[in-house]
C-alpha cells in the first residue's frame, strides 16, 4: 500500500495528476460540436470564410486582399470554403458599363437588385460559381458579408 502511494505522489509531482482544462474555443482541438478546430457548431463563434486562389475556371474574384482587379473581358470563378455554421453573402454593384453576368453554378442562390446581383451560400461547403466578364467593359463593385455581418470588404473589378 506504501509503495502505491510512493508511486502516485511521484507521479503526480511529474505532471500526470495535473487537472485537464475543460474543452474550450481556444484549446486548439477540434472538440464539443466545432465544426472546424475553434470555430462553429453552436459553441464557438462561425469559422471564417476562406477564398482559393483559382476556381472552376481559373482566377478566382474572390480570392485575395487587393481592393481593385483590373482584368481582361473573359470568364472567371467566383469560389469560397465555407464551414457549417458560418455564412456568405456577395452583392454586386454595377457601377458602369456592362453588367455582371454569371454562367455554371453550384451552390449559391442568385437574386437581381436594383443594380446588380446578390450572391448568397446556399449551403455550406465550396460553392463555384463562373463568372462571365465578356462584355465590352465594365466595372463593379464587390461588397462581402461574411458570417452574417455587414460589410467586411470590398473590392472594384474593372474589365474590358
Amino acid at each position: 500500500m506504501k509503495f502505491l502511494t510512493l508511486l502516485i505522489a511521484i507521479s503526480c509531482l511529474f505532471g500526470s495528476c495535473q487537472k485537464t482544462d475543460p474543452a474550450s474555443c481556444t484549446d486548439g482541438i477540434r472538440n464539443q460540436d466545432e465544426a472546424y478546430t475553434d470555430c462553429g457548431g453552436t459553441s464557438c463563434d462561425a469559422c471564417p470564410v476562406t477564398y482559393p486562389e483559382y476556381g472552376p475556371i481559373g482566377q478566382n474574384l474572390l480570392f485575395g486582399e487587393e481592393d481593385t482587379l483590373t482584368l481582361i473581358a473573359s470568364n472567371y470563378s467566383f469560389k469560397a470554403e465555407v464551414a457549417p455554421g458560418s455564412s456568405l453573402q456577395i452583392t454586386s454593384e454595377n457601377l458602369s458599363g456592362d453588367p455582371f453576368l454569371y454562367g455554371l453554378n453550384e451552390g449559391w442562390n442568385i437574386t437581381s437588385t436594383s443594380n446588380g446581383l446578390n450572391f448568397q451560400v446556399a449551403n455550406p461547403g465550396t460553392p463555384e460559381l463562373v463568372i462571365n466578364l465578356t462584355g465590352t467593359s465594365g466595372t463593379a463593385l464587390l461588397n462581402y458579408h461574411e458570417n452574417g455581418e455587414t460589410v467586411t470588404k470590398q473590392k472594384v473589378v474593372v474589365w474590358g
